[in-house]
This record gives C-alpha cells, structure tokens and sequence, in this order.
C-alpha cells in the first residue's frame, strides 16, 4: 500500500522471475491504488488473487475505496490479470481474499460495502455469491480486518475484526 497520505507510483503487484534481481511491475490500477491482500491457489500456483485497495489518510479524515479497486485473477503466475466482477459490488472498501487450502475452487472476498460483506464462490471466482452482511466481521475495515479459512474444512471460516467471528457453514 506504501504510505497513506498520499498516492506513490510504486503500488501494485511486481514480479521477478531472476530470483529479486530485477522487478516487473505486472498489476497496477493507478498510484492511489495498492494492494490489500494477495493469496495463491495451492494446488495450482498460476492461479493467484490480488484485492486491490484505494485508501487515502488525512488527519482529520480518511477514504476508502472506489470502483476501480476489487479482486483481481491471474492465470498464468501473475504476469496478466483480470477483475473479478461477477456477483461483487462495484464499489469496495477494505477488501481482502482466501482460497480455501483443501478446496482451492472455493473463494472467500471480505470487503467494506453497502451491498454485503462476505461473498463466496465455487468456481475459482468466477461467479460470488453473497454469504453475510453481518458487519462484526469487518467492524472497522480501515484499521484491521482479515480472514481464514481453515486448512482441512473449506466451510470453516475465522473473521477477524474488532472480535473474532467463527462460521462453520
């Protein structure tokens, strides 16, 4: 995200393929964007998710999110990607993304918005659903929120805010 008051041309996704040597920036929005949160699907690491984030800090103010922001996809180890925009808001907040480690089709998207809070999908992301407005699993997004699913049990899903959320189903 680098620093909060102010956009910086160094956010997005970079790349290496010479072991860090040198730096492929491969997903940007623009300088006000940066990235929230990544995860790779395990059984298949081509696959990668990236929630991209707008958030701006002022002293007496702050804003968070846009339509620009969301779930990204790649498919091919994150040299191009793809917006995820089948079942999600157009406008996110805080926005972060799981795959499920024993069920890697299973998706989880928390995010900031007016149109619900948790989505799931079943088919790599291609369509979400939307699972809950229950907003004590992203109490106050802009300071800490986050999520996991558990490794053996893909329904098994921890949101972590201002408490700690457990779903089973």
């Amino acid at each position: 995200m680098r620093h909060a008051f102010g956009p910086h041309a160094d956010r997005g996704v970079f790349m290496t393929t010479d072991g860090g040597k040198t730096w492929q920036k491969t997903l940007n929005v623009d300088a006000s964007h940066g990235i929230a949160d990544m995860d790779i699907d395990p059984q298949n690491p081509n696959i990668l998710y990236a929630a991209v984030w707008k958030f701006g800090r002022k002293p007496w103010t702050f804003t968070s999110g846009s339509e620009q922001g969301g779930i990204f996809r790649s498919i091919d180890g994150g040299v191009s990607w793809k917006k995820v925009t089948n079942g999600l808001p157009k406008m996110l907040g805080r926005v972060r993304v799981q795959v499920a480690p024993s069920r890697s089709e299973i998706i989880y998207v928390i995010a900031e918005s007016k149109e619900g809070l948790l989505f799931k999908s079943t088919d790599s992301g291609n369509i979400l659903i939307k699972v809950t407005d229950n907003s004590d699993i992203i109490w106050r997004g802009c300071y800490f929120t986050d999520m996991r699913v558990d490794q053996w049990n893909e329904n098994r899903l921890y949101a972590l805010s201002f408490t700690v959320q457990l779903s089973v189903d």
